[in-house]
């Protein structure tokens, strides 16, 4: 899986994941991604764990959210992350 990504990631911080998001931060380094994101619902208290840990396994571990929503009797998952300009 070398060069993978994956930007849709959940954490134990959501109710349909099981792991601390350092412990998948090395999950996912053992696995060969390079590029990911912690998208918990709702929240981003396990964001500031995760780029900690994928900076000292030099991959990159962008901030995001997904935030759940309704809209005319409609749920809507959307997602987001915060975009840095350099």
């Amino acid at each position: 899986m070398q060069n993978t990504i994956d930007l849709h990631i959940h954490s134990c911080y959501s109710e349909d994941g099981d792991y601390p998001p350092s412990a998948l931060v090395q999950m996912y380094s053992d696995a060969g991604v390079r590029l990911m994101a912690i998208t918990d619902h709702n929240t981003v208290v396990g964001v500031e764990e995760a780029i900690k840990k994928a900076e000292r396994l030099h991959i990159r571990c962008y901030p995001a959210v997904g935030i759940d929503c309704c809209y005319e009797g409609v749920n809507f998952h959307v997602r987001g992350r915060k975009f840095f300009c350099v």
